[in-house]
């Protein structure tokens, strides 16, 4: 049957518009301000270099149309509301014929793709592209799926191009097919000689793009996530750390433990289902351990050939860790463990408490990414009215801009919420505050270097703690602006 023609299809819509619909309206990241004030010819090229080679050729295309950039968001928008909705129920569609409970295989595939850290994916400007990504990650472990029902070495080439173009669009999903195959390897995996010949099956899908990926990005183009040096050492230490901070906080995108405690009640009920099975109890027990190992394992492995100073763990980087919940949920049904209705039942409260917690958690980033926009705005329409006025007052035309740190400058406005790279006020990254003004002020500012004299005379001796904006002092053709 045809998606369009599935009403299974159009819950799935619904869902999707439900978590994300609200940011169909223009929003802005840190990012964005780049690309609406510099060429889309340095976009695509920056797109090149990062090995997004989808999203270099989605932006030749639409700069081919000379469409405007708001057309280009609403187009990127209601791509990625269709692209997840669609991920979600291709996963329906393979889970089903091993789930008779529907609304757990609804459940199971919601919470697996749209996910606690999938709200991150929905705040870029290339958001269609991202979570296309997702959508080409969950086709590759369709023919993943299809290849280890039918030993069809055509549905295993189909998988490998659906995951080059998933590694193409956005690197930080691809690790969802691991995951998900991963539970075809406990699966099809009848002794220690298959179990490896299977896992080198589903390594080889998932490396050979990341290689592919890997290569183009280091040697053809320069990119000093890869080209930088790695300290190994340093290394594990971020990647410990960021992996920490994840699991206990889950980047406080769910209140705190939530999550570990969720996996923990599933865990749990695993182990009660696995000694009341009996058969294979221990075989159980080492699967569920490996398939917690290969979400980590995906993880890790994209961080640590990324240079030392590059490491910075994100929802969107680790987006398959979050889908862990689901994927312990489906261990049972891939194991063929018995699961009676109270199990069923335990299953279907843990998935809707997950959902609750993640659709209020959700309203509020983007609730306050719209607040953080305006202020955004708001706080630069004040520096340029003084800037006018002095233009008019002395005739004099300023085209340079300098920016000061505050002694705590923050990262977002007070009350706002905002964690690793969400909702980060326009002017807190140090490489987006030049064209964030260039873009509220239609102009073409030069950033140059503080002025030590300028500092001192008009910054340093004052406090500016009590004030909650910027403030700026402008000397012949410079305007300076002191961050709070």
């Amino acid at each position: 049957m045809k998606f369009y023609k599935d009403k299974y299809f159009y819950i799935f819509l619904l869902i999707s518009i439900a978590f994300f619909g609200v940011l169909m309206h223009l929003e802005f990241a840190t990012d964005s301000y780049v690309l609406y004030t510099e060429s889309q010819t340095t976009y695509i090229n920056h797109f090149f270099s990062i090995g997004r080679f989808v999203s270099a050729a989605w932006i030749s295309v639409l700069k081919f149309f000379s469409l405007s950039h708001n057309y280009i968001y609403y187009i990127s928008s209601m791509m990625a509301i269709i692209f997840i909705a669609l991920a979600v129920y291709y996963l329906f569609n393979i889970l089903k014929k091993k789930i008779s409970n529907n609304i757990i295989a609804i459940l199971v595939s919601t919470i697996v793709v749209i996910n606690p850290f999938s709200i991150e994916l929905f705040l870029f400007f290339e958001k269609g592209i991202m979570v296309f990504s997702i959508l080409c990650a969950v086709l590759a472990f369709k023919y993943l799926d299809k290849f280890f029902e039918s030993n069809s070495k055509k549905n295993l080439i189909i998988s490998l191009l659906f995951l080059l173009l998933s590694c193409f669009s956005y690197q930080g999903s691809v690790g969802l097919f691991v995951v998900l195959g991963g539970l075809l390897i406990i699966q099809y995996s009848k002794n220690i000689k298959s179990f490896i010949i299977n896992n080198i099956i589903v390594a080889s899908i998932y490396g050979i793009p990341s290689i592919i990926n890997y290569v183009i990005s280091r040697f053809l183009f320069s990119n000093p996530r890869v080209n930088s040096s790695i300290i190994l050492s340093e290394s594990l230490i971020k990647i410990r750390d960021g992996i920490i901070g994840m699991v206990v906080s889950t980047y406080r995108l769910l209140p705190k433990y939530l999550l570990f405690i969720l996996i923990l009640i599933i865990l749990f009920v695993l182990l009660i289902l696995i000694f009341k099975n009996r058969q294979k109890k221990y075989l159980n027990i080492l699967y569920t351990i490996y398939i917690l190992l290969l979400i980590f394992l995906v993880i890790i492995f994209p961080q640590i050939i990324q240079s030392t100073d590059s490491i910075w763990l994100t929802p969107r980087s680790t987006y398959p860790y979050a889908a862990i919940l689901g994927i312990l949920i489906l261990i049972p049904y891939y194991r063929n463990i018995k699961i009676n209705s109270i199990v069923s039942k335990i299953f279907i409260i843990v998935s809707a408490v997950l959902l609750i917690f993640q659709y209020n958690s959700f309203s509020r980033v983007e609730k306050d990414r719209y607040i953080l926009n305006y202020v955004d705005n708001y706080t630069a329409s004040l520096v340029m009215d003084k800037l006018n006025e002095y233009e008019k007052n002395t005739n004099i035309y300023v085209d340079k801009i300098a920016f000061y740190n505050g002694s705590n400058v923050a990262a977002t406005y007070n009350g706002l919420f905002t964690s690793q790279d969400i909702n980060l006020k326009a002017t807190y990254p140090s490489w987006s505050r030049v064209w964030f003004y260039n873009f509220v002020s239609n102009r073409k500012f030069t950033e140059v270097e503080e002025d030590e004299e300028v500092y001192n005379k008009y910054f340093a001796s004052k406090n500016w703690n009590n004030f909650n904006i910027e403030q700026v002092v402008i000397v012949g053709d410079t305007m300076h602006i002191y961050l709070i």
